[in-house]
């Protein structure tokens, strides 16, 4: 998919859902040319199952914060997913670290790029951070710009800045993203990068 016309006639589409508040429903709000998803990662496993998860409220974002006391978020308790191809060109497998809050408004997950595999365009509202944990990762913009960072390297992406994120050709790369939340909202996916944007050299 090189457009938003193509990437718009070939996504699912999903209907029917009612916007949740913000005390640990899902919030989807899909609708063409940007598909709005309440989590950066895991409900797009919840788009690319068939079936009555939809409902279940299995992805969501927020969760209630306790009155006093710390939450301990242990691996078996976050979702493990791989990343589905209408959002991800590759194999990229997704391992959620922590939910967002009440208070908090962002949430994190490690996220593992076979050599080459990259995201599809999308922005944040409320931006988000990448953290390389093991390997090279590349990051660009619709300028033409592309960022390579290496292990316990940072990439900061403002609110509605168009990017992708992905792993150099040669080897698999693991970034933590900490994506926050506004409105509801924390990323909005667009059409998939061709691989000239991936190659560019430009910016």
């Amino acid at each position: 998919m090189s457009n938003l016309a193509s990437a718009a006639a070939t996504r699912p589409r999903v209907a029917g859902l009612a916007q949740g508040q913000r005390s640990g429903t899902t919030v989807l709000q899909l609708g063409e040319p940007d598909m709005r998803i309440e989590h950066p990662y895991l409900s797009l496993a919840c788009i690319a199952l068939t079936g009555g998860l939809l409902a279940k409220g299995l992805w969501a974002d927020t969760a209630s914060a306790p009155a006093a006391g710390q939450v301990h978020y242990t691996k078996d308790s976050q979702q493990a997913f791989t990343g589905p191809e209408a959002y991800f060109t590759g194999d990229v497998q997704v391992q959620m670290v922590f939910p967002g809050n009440d208070t908090a408004h962002y949430s994190a997950a490690y996220v593992t790029f076979a050599p080459g595999a990259r995201t599809a365009w999308h922005s944040h509202p409320a931006g988000q951070h990448m953290v390389v944990v093991s390997g090279t990762g590349l990051t660009g913009t619709r300028d033409g710009k592309i960022i390579e960072f290496q292990q316990g390297e940072a990439v900061w992406c403002p609110p509605g800045i168009d990017h992708w994120h992905g792993a150099a050709g040669d080897t698999p790369m693991t970034h933590l993203v900490v994506t926050g939340s506004k409105d509801g909202e924390n990323v909005v996916w667009k059409e998939k990068v061709t691989d000239e944007q991936a190659h560019a050299t430009g910016g």
